[in-house]
């Protein structure tokens, strides 16, 4: 709140935006249980890589959905991700 209020201009969401402030909310909430949960069934080194898989995904939405650009650090990163993942999975076995 000191943050927010920091120039003296603090925007108080309309009515319109309760619904979806309400349901990112949840979203988020949900994704915390579901990745407590799934720590506690399987080690970290199973579950980090899937989640981390999620970052080449959520660039991608946000090229098709969202017009944002997609440039070469995005993909070698991208890239970066997944042979890192790759090789922590093939260790596993």
């Amino acid at each position: 709140m000191i943050c927010a209020g920091y120039d003296g201009d603090i925007q108080i969401p309309s009515s319109e935006t309760f619904p979806w402030l309400t349901l990112i909310g949840i979203a988020g909430l949900t994704a915390h249980f579901c990745m407590t949960k799934s720590l506690a069934l399987a080690p970290a080194s199973i579950i980090m890589p899937v989640d981390f898989a999620r970052l080449p995904l959520i660039a991608v939405i946000g090229m098709l959905f969202y017009g944002e650009a997609l440039d070469i650090y995005v993909v070698l990163g991208s890239v970066l991700i997944f042979i890192a993942n790759y090789i922590n999975l093939k260790q596993r076995e």
